[in-house]
């Protein structure tokens, strides 16, 4: 056993002074970056929380994203341990106060593992088992960090959004029917008509790369149309569905990316031989937005006098526009609700 310090730790103790004060530089310069990034997130729509003064770490989520930063948000923090190892940790992060934390987790891991490595390419960041609450996990080298740097390292986690939101939306509730376009997925019917359109089609099509992340997506493009009023229509089941009872409560959600503000309309019916009853029909204003965003319905099956809906079954449509602008569609799900 040595009897008295090793060289490096006499070093150690002689610049002590040099060495926190050096300390010191740091937190106030990571805290203004820090900062700095807090602030070019707030103007892109994000709700920011600073920990620490100076500060050493910030999260970020989307406004409505329920339990504030106590629920699902991004993180980039630097805090000692992270300093040893000389990186920025970053994550998608779900806290355990969050209602339905696992079903929230399993679920978000869940739709973001089905687009495969393009996740991982795109957000620069590891989807991993463990631990359950952290859903994306990456780092940046500390050495050179600026909030440029940092700032895009966050809008890069934050192209997971609509899978947040999706996530959040499907936690307590049960699908029927889902598709994100993949291979295997269900498919829709797109050559529904009811010869009120220019063609049977319309203007739907599958694009490789109309999806999230650069995948296959469903593409509604502007001049032309398979139902009335120049819109366009699709079957999202092929099947009908009998899972569920009159006055179910159940729900839709679509992700969307529009480059006009348009309407999307979600329908329940019977068939021809039920005379075409509608049993659920909800229209949902839908923004100009780029990047995607989440439309979600809900309700209940409509009671009538003259249809027993859970036995004659109903087909589930879509609707969308009058389109003059692509509008791009990732993903499509029907369910019930508790």
């Amino acid at each position: 056993m040595p009897q008295e310090f090793s060289p490096i730790v006499k070093d150690w103790l002689a610049n002590q002074d040099v060495l926190l004060a050096a300390e010191d530089r740091f937190r106030g310069e990571w805290g203004d970056i820090l900062r700095r990034v807090a602030g070019r997130l707030a103007e892109r729509g994000f709700t920011t929380v600073l920990t620490g003064e100076p500060p050493e770490e910030v999260k970020a989520l989307r406004p409505g994203w329920p339990g504030g930063v106590c629920g699902v948000h991004y993180e980039a923090r630097a805090f000692p341990e992270q300093r040893r190892r000389g990186i920025v940790d970053l994550s998608l992060h779900v806290e355990q106060d969050l209602d339905n934390q696992e079903q929230v987790c399993n679920g978000l891991r869940q739709l973001l593992r089905r687009h495969g490595a393009r996740v991982p390419e795109a957000c620069a960041a590891a989807t991993p088992d463990e631990p359950r609450e952290d859903i994306l996990k990456g780092s940046l080298p500390i050495e050179g960090i600026t909030s440029g740097r940092l700032l895009e390292a966050i809008a890069r986690l934050a192209l997971t959004d609509s899978f947040v939101e999706e996530a959040l939306f499907l936690a307590d509730r049960q699908p029927l029917w889902r598709t994100d376009f993949l291979p295997g997925d269900p498919e829709v019917a797109i050559d529904v008509t009811f010869g009120q359109g220019t063609s049977e089609r319309g203007g739907w099509e599958f694009g490789p790369h109309a999806g999230r992340f650069q995948g296959r997506g469903l593409e509604a493009r502007p001049g032309e149309h398979n139902f009335r009023n120049g819109t366009n229509i699709l079957m999202l089941n092929r099947g009908l569905f009998h899972d569920f009872v009159n006055a179910q409560a159940v729900y839709g959600c679509a992700t969307v990316a529009a480059g006009e503000n348009t309407e999307l309309t979600l329908c329940l019916q019977t068939d021809k031989s039920h005379g075409w009853a509608i049993a659920f029909e909800q229209v949902r204003e839908v923004r100009q937005c780029e990047s995607w965003q989440l439309v979600t319905w809900q309700g209940r099956i409509a009671g009538d006098e003259g249809h027993d809906f859970a036995e004659e079954g109903l087909y589930a449509y879509l609707i969308a526009g009058p389109v003059t602008r692509p509008l791009r569609i990732g993903s499509l799900a029907v369910g019930i609700c508790p």
